[in-house]
């Protein structure tokens, strides 16, 4: 009947944005809890097996140790190296064994692991991070019951499913990287935290999608022209300096911190478009976290392409299954 992926990072939600701003921590008995709730949703549409990442925290181990969990689980046969490189392993390995959909517990930086190891999942994202574009917020039990349903075959895929957007970065080595969300050139010439938290020390952002519910970069976006996941377009807009500031906009660039922030110039990004900027002694940040470090002047190429996974919706999943008759008890 049917094989659900689940993901669970450990280190979604505790990064510095604790320390300069009012992100929630999420922890990882929460995770456990989260995990549960998804994994008793799923039980009860008999889905055959469960293919877990095993990680440093045991998330997984210690979610299926409840009395009302009886499904079989499976943990994937990799080393545990403690880093984003688990989640793209995972990813990796589960596409080559087959599952039907993946569940995923972490935030855009997490998803963008699961894409850059096989970018056709079929994804159920959950929200366990800061700055949430990707994945959503939506209570466990009803993630579980809609992984259930794609998995046993009950809804088709493609009845609830939209693929998502991808910005391809080329650098003039030849070397590629993505971003799931957002794509930001940062001033800062080194990499040290890793995430974005500071808007005056950014150049230009590239968005594949926002919305004016979103937080962080994609909420500076929505304020400009708001951008759905099934449009085939994107935005990209460009940090100012006081003087030349064309737009002042009042943005929640995180929890809890909202902040003015001045654009010199925006603009939409058609799909399939390739956008070249000159850079040096800078560095790239993608879905949230500076990753490439710019040393040489060089000019990249940056394309917004739709090919990354298969975003599950879950309200049209839910609908679809109860048009069908699926919860129905003869």
């Amino acid at each position: 009947m049917g094989t659900v992926g689940i993901i669970a990072n450990p280190y979604s939600s505790k990064d510095i944005r604790r320390l300069t701003g009012s992100a929630r921590i999420v922890t990882d008995w929460e995770k456990v809890n989260v995990l549960r709730r998804i994994i008793i949703g799923m039980q009860s549409l008999k889905v055959d097996k469960i293919l877990a990442m095993n990680d440093s925290a045991h998330l997984m181990q210690r979610a299926i140790k409840h009395p009302g969990i009886s499904m079989p689980v499976e943990f994937l046969d990799q080393p545990v190296m403690g880093n984003a490189n688990d989640t793209l392993l995972a990813s990796q390995k589960m596409a080559e064994i087959g599952i039907d959909v993946l569940v995923s517990l972490g935030g855009d930086g997490t998803n963008r692991m699961i894409a850059k190891g096989y970018d056709q999942h079929t994804v159920l994202p959950v929200s366990t991070g800061t700055n949430n574009v990707f994945p959503y917020d939506l209570e466990g039990t009803h993630i579980g019951i809609c992984a259930g349903l794609i998995a046993s075959h009950k809804v088709d895929k493609s009845d609830c499913t939209v693929q998502s957007k991808q910005i391809l970065v080329t650098l003039e080595n030849g070397d590629k990287d993505l971003a799931l969300v957002d794509l930001a050139i940062s001033t800062a010439n080194f990499v040290a935290s890793r995430a974005i938290w500071d808007f005056n020390d950014l150049d230009e952002v590239f968005l594949t999608r926002c919305e004016l519910l979103d937080l962080g970069l994609a909420s500076v976006g929505a304020r400009l022209h708001p951008i759905a996941v099934d449009e085939d377009n994107g935005l990209r807009y460009k940090i100012a300096k006081t003087a030349v500031a064309t737009k002042k906009i009042l943005s929640p660039i995180g929890p809890g911190t909202i902040q003015e922030v001045l654009v010199s110039d925006w603009g939409i990004i058609d799909k399939g478009e390739i956008i070249t900027r000159d850079i040096s002694r800078c560095t790239l940040a993608f879905d949230g976290e500076r990753e490439i470090q710019i040393t040489k002047p060089q000019t990249i190429q940056i394309e917004l392409i739709r090919k990354g996974p298969f975003i599950v919706d879950v309200g049209s999943c839910l609908k679809k299954a109860s048009e069908q008759g699926n919860f129905d008890i003869a």
